[in-house]
């Protein structure tokens, strides 16, 4: 008998079941279709239920209802009720600071309003969901003005204190004034019950911070290119850290001295002056660059080449042109004289004045010491081992100064001369390399990039040993090409040197590895053509 009832139970409970998931399908695609119908302010909405986070279906429905869980979401809701507000909302207008320009004054026009009251209406609607109510209607609550003349007054008063004077935002010496008019967009009146609230619109100060900043501000410019078939890297872009205005605390500052306009304190005489902060925002590495091991600057140098001719300037700016994106893989070795090719007029040099032998002539690619001696400098700056390099067989001011155009003395150049002598280094590192030069105004850089590896870097020099005086008495030619008894000086005199440099690099694992380089410069005896009319010559001096 027991059995039997049990069964007529388990019975029972399966038919309620099902007569209630079937009530949940009922009312919810009831609802679902129709939507539901909100009435506010005498006007009537229609609210998908969807947008309420209302159940999908039946099912859902029944699972909600058995773990007492709401047939809405909290988000779902304040987003509809604050939309609707928007709609429905007749605020009070109470009495205000009026702001036009450079006038200010009070707009004493009042009427008296309507708005939901979001709180309760999102109370109604959620209730009314849960009963599966598609019907609700939303009360507004009445607003009447109540902002006392005494404390409208007592408002333009700060207005006015607030707007009495410019703002200077300040970067570097750079002035930025802000006048009165522009503040006066910054300022909001509130209404609060007999108060008359001042408060300030954050965002038209962002806006008007923006417009300011972006004088100032440099988008960070990350390393990145692109390999060439033949191996060559193309359309280098050199990483740039970026500058950006600290506009939140420029904004802060701004604040501050509104704020002490406004209780009327004593400003300092600089008060009115707010310096905008930079912020260094670091470049990043393209994932290309990454792969290849190119991930950040290992060593720097940079030369002047200022007062040079204009034929010494093309064929810096050629050769320096064929070396840019050299990739120089891990174990390999660079050289400068491969890389340059033909020096010629038909891969682009011209002629200008070159170091041979003891003479100083003229002959293509005069000037492209100067590509090499900032390369061997920026190589020493990356700690990367030197296999080849020759001083200059005498001393050329060109190459005794820094990037600045400080003096460091005769030692640190490379002479490069197709076939020998020739500039190369070796990459020791586990990864590529990558060396790119550019040139801005009258200086040449060379930069090197790769994957550090704890090594650093330092040379002990140059120091002079010896300076060698040139023969007092000058040496002089005479020539068919001047006029008779016309004199031309050709060779100035140079004073010698013996010089020594010398280069440490401290790996990782502390390990020291140095390389001397000795350098010497003959001295140049100052030479002369004397014009002769064609009888026979007297030996030169």
């Amino acid at each position: 008998m027991k059995k039997s009832w049990s069964k007529f139970l388990i019975f029972l409970i399966l038919i309620a079941a099902l007569v209630t998931l079937g009530f949940f399908q009922a009312r919810v695609m009831q609802i679902r279709a129709a939507g539901i119908s909100v009435t506010a302010s005498g006007q009537q909405f229609t609210i998908d239920p969807s947008e309420l986070g209302f159940p999908k279906n039946g099912w859902d429905a029944a699972l909600r209802f058995a773990k007492n869980q709401p047939f809405y979401t909290d988000s779902g809701i304040k987003a509809t009720v604050s939309d609707l507000a928007k709609k429905v909302d007749r605020p009070a207008k109470d009495i205000n600071v009026a702001i036009d320009g450079g006038i200010i004054g009070l707009d004493t026009q009042t009427h008296a309003g309507a708005v939901l009251n979001q709180d309760q209406a999102a109370e109604a609607l959620a209730d009314s969901i849960n009963r599966f109510q598609p019907n609700v209607k939303l009360e507004m609550e009445a607003q009447t003005p109540a902002v006392s003349i005494a404390n409208a007054e007592k408002a333009l008063a700060g207005v006015r204190s607030i707007m009495a004077d410019s703002i200077i935002l300040t970067h570097n010496g750079d002035k930025n004034t802000v006048g009165p008019e522009t503040i006066g967009t910054w300022i909001k009146t509130v209404p609060n019950g007999k108060d008359l609230d001042i408060t300030f619109d954050q965002d038209k100060i962002n806006t008007d911070l923006a417009a300011i900043s972006q004088k100032y501000e440099q988008q960070p410019q990350d390393l990145d290119f692109q390999l060439g078939t033949d191996g060559h890297i193309q359309n280098f872009q050199t990483p740039k850290d970026g500058v950006l205005i600290d506009q939140k605390v420029a904004k802060e500052n701004i604040l501050t001295l509104l704020e002490s306009r406004l209780i009327g304190s004593d400003p300092s005489s600089d008060s009115n002056q707010i310096e905008l902060a930079d912020v260094v925002v670091k470049a990043n590495v393209s994932d290309q660059a990454k792969q290849l091991g190119i991930k950040e600057l290992l060593g720097t140098a940079t030369t002047t080449f200022a007062g040079s001719s204009k034929n010494r300037i093309s064929n810096i700016k050629t050769g320096a042109a064929k070396l840019n994106g050299s990739l120089v893989k891990s174990g390999d070795e660079f050289s400068t004289i491969k890389l340059l090719g033909d020096v010629d007029a038909a891969h682009g040099f011209v002629q200008e004045l070159v170091i041979k032998g003891p003479n100083t002539i003229p002959e293509f690619g005069g000037g492209l010491c100067q590509v090499s001696t900032t390369l061997f400098r920026s190589v020493l700056s990356a700690g990367l081992p030197v296999t080849e390099r020759q001083n200059h067989s005498y001393r050329v001011s060109f190459y005794e100064k820094d990037g600045d155009g400080k003096t460091i003395g005769p030692g640190l150049d490379a002479t490069i001369y197709d076939p020998h002598p020739d500039f190369r280094f070796k990459n020791d590192t586990a990864n590529s390399i990558l060396v790119t030069d550019q040139i801005v105004g009258n200086k040449i850089t060379f930069d090197i990039y790769g994957t550090g590896d704890g090594r650093t870097a330092k040379v002990i020099g140059p120091t002079v040993l010896e300076y060698i005086k040139p023969a007092q008495d000058p040496q002089v030619e005479v020539t068919q090409n001047l006029q008779p008894g016309a004199e031309k000086q050709v060779e100035f005199a140079i004073t010698g040197a013996k010089t020594v440099a010398d280069y440490q690099v401290t790996y990782a694992d502390g390990t020291v590895k140095t390389q001397e380089f000795k350098s010497y410069y003959h001295p140049v005896q100052a030479k002369y053509q004397v014009g002769t009319n064609g009888a026979a010559a007297p030996a030169a001096q």
